[in-house]
């Protein structure tokens, strides 16, 4: 198995639904991040030159190249891989609850995209039909889609700072935080409102299966936090030679 996105050949509206999604529902969080004040330690500093604005946008804006770029220690790498990390778990996990486990998924893709096979055996001996199957693979495509959405909450609030603690920063800035609620309540809209099925072939997710990618974006948080500590406390090390940007 292999997450693919809907759509065909033709360009239809479902082909392009996750590259307007996914530049729509970040842009107000990524002007929350724009050049402010300087002594506050945003993503903005003279080291940039005349262009402060974009480093900061371009960290914010969902990058493909990022998931898969090498096992480099640059933040953008790392936080790419560990969305993507989330991203798949979810996935897996939607599989595996539906008796799909993952040593089972090698080698049925061509059954599974079969409509004349109506009898495609799960773990558990349960018997798949076709339409059910595709209600499975598209309820994951839209995990996967809220996974997402779930870790770039930590990937938008590290963006606030570039050496500070986000302790030391505190979450004072309104439409940062207006701006998480508002990509989160469209990710649910585009969950459970009706006719999404048809539309976006979007499916309703378990409330449970929200919290799959909650230690993934805990584990980002974490993660800069403690780059951000051996910035402070080593200046002009090894560490911020290869992560500081």
């Amino acid at each position: 198995m292999s997450p693919r996105w809907p759509g065909n050949a033709s360009g239809s509206p479902q082909k392009n639904w996750t590259k307007w999604l996914g530049r729509g529902k970040l842009r107000l969080p990524c002007f929350s991040c724009c050049p402010g004040d300087p002594t506050s330690d945003k993503r903005h500093s003279e080291d940039q030159g005349s262009n402060p604005g974009p480093a900061s946008l371009e960290f914010v804006l969902p990058v493909p190249a990022w998931v898969f770029s090498g096992f480099l220690p640059h933040p953008k790498n790392m936080h790419g891989m560990i969305q993507a990390l989330g991203g798949f778990f979810t996935y897996f996990v939607i599989l595996a609850e539906n008796g799909f486990l993952p040593s089972t998924l090698l080698g049925i893709r061509i059954n599974w995209d079969d409509r004349m096979v109506n009898d495609i055996v799960d773990f558990y001996g349960q018997q798949w039909t076709y339409e059910q199957r595709k209600i499975v693979e598209f309820t994951c495509h839209t995990s996967f889609f809220t996974s997402i959405v779930v870790v770039q909450w930590a990937d938008l609030i590290i963006c606030k700072t570039r050496r500070n603690s986000l302790f030391q920063q505190g979450m004072k800035n309104r439409i940062l935080i207006f701006g998480l609620f508002i990509e989160t309540a469209l990710a649910a809209f585009l969950s459970y409102c009706p006719g999404m099925d048809v539309a976006l072939r979007m499916y309703p997710l378990k409330i449970g299966w929200w919290f799959c990618a909650f230690p993934y974006s805990l584990l980002i948080f974490v993660y800069d936090e403690i780059r951000k500590l051996i910035l402070r406390r080593n200046p002009g090390g090894w560490v911020e030679q290869e992560t500081y940007y």
